[in-house]
């Protein structure tokens, strides 16, 4: 999470994030938006079901074969037509 160096608030945008990374919230975050995040505390929260689907917190063997994507400049246009062209298919 990031705070823009203009905002409005950014005492309340602090608290947001403290709130968002408390582990019981981040559990019940990760459970409702079905996506890890890096919380080692909510992790160990999440029931047995959610904590062990790899579909939300991969095995390390998956882990090991993956990678980062990373901004493709100029490429950025063709990956997203082609990313849409995949969603669009039936």
């Amino acid at each position: 999470m990031v705070i823009p160096k203009n905002a409005a608030n950014p005492e309340l945008a602090h608290a947001f994030i403290n709130f968002i990374y408390d582990p019981d919230n981040a559990a019940q975050n990760i459970a409702y938006i079905c996506t890890v995040m890096p919380n080692k505390g909510g992790i160990a929260k999440l029931p047995k079901e959610i904590h062990e689907n790899p579909a939300i917190i991969p095995p390390a063997s998956v882990l090991s074969k993956s990678e980062v994507i990373r901004e493709l400049g100029e490429h950025n246009k063709l990956y997203t037509a082609t990313w849409d062209t995949i969603k669009a298919t039936e």
